[in-house]
């Protein structure tokens, strides 16, 4: 029999069969009891149908098979009103056919038939989804090897579109590289790393603008290329000597220098007696005066191109006054006109893009004995020794020899006469160079040093790192004779 659970003791009795069975209960009469089972042959109330009751099989809870209330919510289970099924706890689960996240999958639908539209359809759906598929990979580009071209190429548009900033950049770089000596155990290599990581970013930036400006160098590709080589060498060598002497000791060291001077002299060979080149310079190649580059925007070339008149003249004081749109960025700005301004750059750039002076025989074997003086230099070491003087007096004679053939040539253009000069300078190198500096100038290198630092206000902060740091840098071949 069911009873009525203590919960739900308001309900009128008419209104709780009401609600459990589905039935109307006239006013009035009694509440029908419920019957214990379909299959015990109780009689059936007339006002209401028989209870259904669940196919074979089924099996029920043991409270539900009793008819005791439902523990769940409290009150006994629903009963159906004879209308439909039985209400189900359990929501009716929805089927849905899987997305075609391919072409394969649009392609099998094609094969299971169709309509022609349905095929129709079902087509431009599988090409959609391939080109869906495909669009990611294309983004991605195809792994790391992608992105770092895409990474390039950014940089690239950078340089292009701001020089003067690519300008500020590798000085930031070169000034650090000066910060760093004395700082902690391995600064020197460091500071060395740095140094070279920008004189490589300037011949990179270099190659960036004079492609975009379509100003190569004055000289066929091939010695472009041996030029562009004999720059690397040129960085890289002070750090490459410091880290071989680190990694694999004094025999490493030697080797690596030995094998950098052979590749320098071999480049400069072929530069002189194959594509006469002249007058070897250093650099090689001479980097832009990236100040005075205009950022390379199609629109500012538009701007440029419509102004009519980038000067006003006064009348009376006939003074030059820049217009606003002429006026150039922060960094490369001047006090000159713009005239001024770009008839010195035309000189300068004709200045650097003019040919090499053409070397007679004497030039020739003069510049020669100038390429093969480190190799002869080196010979010597290991034939003598480095505290011999026989070394330091070969290679003070081959480039007092050189200087001297080379003074005869007349017509030099800027360049050369420029490399010239610094060669006469560099002859000072010979009083840093053992064994003349071990023996004479090391005392009084360091005595005026000391002197300066401490009787002149302001130079201690140059001369005091400067003792501090000749004694390491004394001891670097490249410093001395590279």
């Amino acid at each position: 029999m069911w009873q009525t659970p203590l919960q739900t003791p308001t309900l009128p009795p008419q209104r709780h069969q009401e609600l459990f069975t589905g039935a109307a209960v006239r006013p009035g009469s009694s509440p029908e009891q419920p019957h214990a089972s379909s299959r015990g042959g109780g009689q059936h109330s007339p006002h209401r149908r028989q209870r259904p009751q669940p196919p074979r099989g089924t099996a029920l809870r043991g409270s539900q098979a009793h008819g005791a209330p439902d523990p769940r919510v409290g009150r006994p289970p629903p009963r159906c009103s004879g209308r439909g099924t039985p209400p189900s706890r359990s929501p009716p689960k929805l089927t849905r056919t899987p997305p075609l996240r391919s072409a394969a999958g649009l392609g099998g639908a094609l094969r299971r038939g169709g309509g022609p539209r349905k095929r129709a359809a079902t087509g431009a759906m599988a090409a959609a989804a391939a080109a869906a598929a495909a669009a990611p990979v294309l983004a991605r580009g195809g792994g790391p090897a992608a992105r770092l071209r895409l990474l390039c190429q950014r940089y690239q548009e950078y340089v292009r579109r701001h020089p003067a900033a690519t300008a500020q950049l590798e000085g930031t770089v070169r000034g650090l590289s000066y910060l760093l000596p004395g700082r902690f155990s391995d600064s020197h290599a460091l500071s060395e790393l740095v140094y070279s990581a920008s004189n490589l970013l300037v011949l990179l930036n270099d190659w960036i603008l004079r492609k975009e400006l379509q100003r190569s160098l004055p000289v066929s590709l091939p010695q472009q290329k041996l030029l562009t080589w004999l720059s690397v060498l040129e960085c890289v060598e002070v750090f490459a000597e410091m880290g071989t002497a680190r990694v694999w000791g004094e025999m490493g060291r030697w080797t690596i220098i030995v094998l950098i001077q052979l590749a320098k002299a071999v480049l400069r060979l072929l530069l002189l007696l194959w594509y006469k080149a002249g007058i070897q310079t250093s650099p090689p190649i001479v980097p832009l005066n990236r100040e005075q580059q205009q950022p390379l925007h199609s629109e500012d070339m538009e701007d440029n191109s419509s102004g009519k008149d980038q000067t006003y003249v006064g009348r009376r004081s006939s003074r030059v006054v820049r217009s606003l749109q002429s006026t150039p960025s922060l960094q490369s700005r001047h006090w000159g006109s713009p005239q001024q301004r770009e008839e010195s750059q035309s000189r300068r750039a004709e200045e650097m893009n003019q040919p090499p002076t053409p070397l007679g025989l004497q030039e020739t074997i003069a510049e020669s004995i100038y390429i093969t003086r480190p190799l002869l230099h080196l010979l010597s070491l290991g034939v003598w020794g480095q505290r011999s003087w026989k070394p330091w007096l070969l290679s003070a004679v081959l480039d007092i020899s050189s200087l001297s053939l080379l003074s005869d040539l007349k017509d030099l253009n800027r360049r050369e006469r420029a490399e010239l000069r610094r060669r006469t300078i560099l002859l000072l190198y010979y009083l840093l160079r053992s064994p003349f500096y071990d023996r004479y100038s090391e005392g009084r290198i360091l005595l005026l040093l000391r002197l300066l630092a401490d009787y002149v206000p302001g130079v201690g902060f140059v001369t005091r790192p400067l003792m501090d740091y000749l004694p390491a840098w004394q001891k670097i071949y490249f410093y001395n004779w590279g």
